[in-house]
């Protein structure tokens, strides 16, 4: 939380005064990709410290940084010397078998185990500019772990540490994090596998998988002696990098192959690509109707320009879709009460940008009704206002003072909520879903996307039927289906399942109750689905059921914070967005912020 307090605290623009980062870049083309990012924090008064060697490849002064520097060993010449031979046995390696991958990996880590502490010592053990940097008293370090110094000095320093990455060589960056890494689905580096692998290609995957802590070993063999030796303890690099506040991964979920991300992993990719040209019209016309065009370029931004519009979107995005790209029709059916409620902002800013929005609410409600910027179509249903509330209050009667404190009472809780909800997320589904002339309507309207809570199950099912992208905006679903239809790993071990009390930190008593409740999530989520199972099956004319609808989202906006919640796994195409509906905040007092 730390690191990310940090971070904002270094983004931010208002009246809140500049940050002090530190900033020690790995050598090559790691610098090329987080030097706009460095100047762009020095240009918004930011006071940016780059330390660099006095010899490098690429290295360098930058726009609105002080920039220290320190002796190394040796000159450019000798780093080409001890760099090229290395090179010319990794690209001589076919790369394409089984045993030519693993080859090529092996003489990567033997490669970089010596070449990427190269000037560690050197800015390590030169007293004067470590007691310069101490002095400085900073607020955060920025670093890539390519090259394992920098992490060195923040743990030296006791500052948050953010660390910017592309892929590392051996995976530290998801074994420091303890991410979870399914080598059924995700192919290891080098492998050339997608994440559709027969049996014999799992079982490379699975034992380069079982590997690589010991690449990982081996690759800072040196690194390690040197961290152990400059702060005098016995530590390791995996150690160091496992406190990392805030990882920036320079890729984007949606060129990677599905994988599970800790919530602290934040995906920039794209973030220092140039400002591009405007998209041409040809391109835009072809654009109709396909996934990648109009989801990643027309809606996903502009919610996240709606959702960070506090934050600077990267032009590369924004423009095009702002500026360049024409506007999208979006389909929203919500769910009542408090979902609707931070439902509504979204997409009335959504509306208010130019995209047409068109929101399907039933006649009878608690809370849902017109909004800004959008078309609002309504459906008839068999009930009046006044019934739905007696319905839910004699629902809530059995679960509202009950004492969930206990194992017991959490469990008994779980199963009341499942049975009151199980009938009454889908009171008005049948009223919808079997509107012949309404169906007909949204059909005709070719929208390009749907965005639905699918707390009540009848959105998921219509974005089914008209065969679009679905997007849901989840809280937690009651039977914890956001996380099972994803196939998203939760740990019993630290991931402590609802009701419980529990924290991340639990003993060997409630590790076993907490995996005994995991274990009953699906067969909650098939009570709680029971109904709505059979009106899906009814209504597209097959076998379905919910879960296997919703395991085809396209996007699962999580209305929570990382910072909030305790760590746990979630796939790349969820994306935390707690706190987008609350109001502007008032400009936070001139003090610093350690006061």
């Amino acid at each position: 939380m730390a690191g990310l307090q940090s971070l904002l605290y270094l983004l931010c623009l208002g009246s809140v005064q500049a940050g002090k980062l530190l900033v020690i870049p790995a050598d090559g083309s790691h610098w090329t990709g987080m030097k706009p990012l460095v100047e762009e924090l020095g240009r918004r008064g930011n006071q940016m410290v780059v330390v660099i060697p006095e010899e490098s490849l690429s290295l360098g002064s930058s726009e609105h940084t002080t920039m220290l520097t320190y002796p190394v060993p040796y000159t450019i010449a000798k780093m080409q010397e001890l760099f090229l031979p290395y090179m010319d046995g990794i690209l001589s390696t076919d790369t394409s078998a089984d045993l030519g991958g693993l080859l090529g990996s092996f003489l990567t880590v033997e490669m970089l185990k010596t070449l990427l502490v190269r000037n560690a010592e050197s800015l390590l053990f030169n007293k004067d500019l470590m007691k310069t940097l101490k002095d400085w008293d900073f607020d955060a370090i920025l670093t890539d772990p390519f090259e394992p110094v920098g992490a060195i000095v923040g743990e030296f320093l006791n500052i948050s540490s953010i660390y910017i990455q592309v892929n590392h060589p051996c995976g530290a960056h998801f074994l420091a994090s303890q991410c979870p890494s399914p080598a059924s689905y995700v192919p290891q580096r080098h492998s050339q596998y997608s994440d559709r692998m027969g049996f014999f290609r799992r079982t490379v995957n699975m034992v380069r998988a079982l590997l690589q802590p010991l690449a990982c070993r081996r690759m800072f063999s040196h690194a390690d002696e040197i961290a152990s030796r400059f702060l005098q303890r016995e530590t390791s690099m995996m150690e160091i990098m496992s406190r990392a506040a805030l990882w920036l991964m320079r890729f984007d979920f949606d060129w990677e192959f599905p994988r599970p991300v800790m919530p602290n992993m934040v995906m920039i990719g794209g973030f220092s690509v140039p400002k591009p040209k405007p998209l041409p019209q040809g391109l835009l016309n072809a654009c109709s109707g396909r996934f990648f065009c109009w989801i990643f370029l027309k809606l996903i931004i502009c919610i996240a320009a709606t959702i960070y519009k506090s934050k600077p979107i990267p032009h590369d995005y924004s423009t095009l879709l702002l500026n360049k790209v024409q506007a999208g029709k979006l389909l929203v059916i919500p769910a009542d009460g408090s979902h609707w409620t931070g439902m509504k902002p979204l997409v009335e800013e959504l509306g208010r940008r130019g995209n047409q929005v068109v929101v399907v609410i039933p006649e009878e409600s608690l809370s849902m009704g017109s909004s800004e910027h959008t078309t609002t179509l309504t459906y008839p249903v068999p009930y009046t206002k006044a019934e739905i509330q007696e319905r839910m209050s004699s629902g809530m009667e059995g679960i509202v003072g009950r004492d969930t404190s206990t194992d017991p009472g959490g469990l008994l809780g779980s199963f009341l909520n499942v049975e009151m909800l199980k009938t009454l997320t889908v009171q008005n589904a049948e009223s919808l879903l079997f509107n012949e002339e309404l169906m007909k309507t949204l059909k005709d309207w070719d929208f390009d996307a749907i965005l639905t809570d699918p707390f009540e199950p009848k959105g998921a099912i219509v974005g089914e039927f008209l065969s679009i992208p679905s997007i849901y905006l989840h809280i937690n679903h009651p039977c914890g289906a956001h996380f099972l239809t994803s196939q998203c790993p939760s740990p019993a071990s630290y991931v402590p399942q609802r009701y419980t009390e529990y924290s991340d930190r639990m003993s060997f008593f409630r590790r076993t109750v907490n995996m005994v409740r995991a274990l009953l999530q699906p067969l909650a989520c098939r009570r709680l689905f029971s109904h709505a199972d059979e009106i899906a099956s009814r209504f597209l004319r097959r076998e379905t059921s919910m879960m296997e609808i919703m395991s085809r989202a396209a996007l699962s906006l999580m209305r929570f914070d990382f910072d909030w919640e305790f760590p746990r796994p979630v796939m790349s195409n969820m994306v935390m967005i707690g706190g987008f509906s609350v109001t502007k905040p008032k400009p936070l007092p001139l003090v610093s912020l350690k006061n």
